[in-house]
């Protein structure tokens, strides 16, 4: 069964969603910042504790849990 025109996405409805999906792919974590627990894209900002490192969606973030990070790990 051919595609009517009516029915096919448009090059820029394609080339849109194509954008939408690359940025999900690339934007795959496996990292949870231990203060808000949202996922990390960015591996950027972090901060090592007894021999491990973590990673933050933001300095402020950071600096919350480099001021008490028992408080987060627990």
């Amino acid at each position: 069964m051919e595609p009517t025109p009516e029915k096919t996405p448009s090059i820029a409805v394609r080339i849109n969603l194509n954008a939408r999906l690359n940025r999900l792919a690339v934007g795959v974590s496996t990292e949870i910042d231990p203060v808000c627990k949202k996922s990390i894209f960015s591996h950027r900002i972090t901060s090592e504790y007894d021999g491990e490192t973590y990673y933050f969606c933001s300095p402020a973030c950071k600096t919350k849990f480099d001021a008490a990070p028992e408080q987060y790990l627990s």
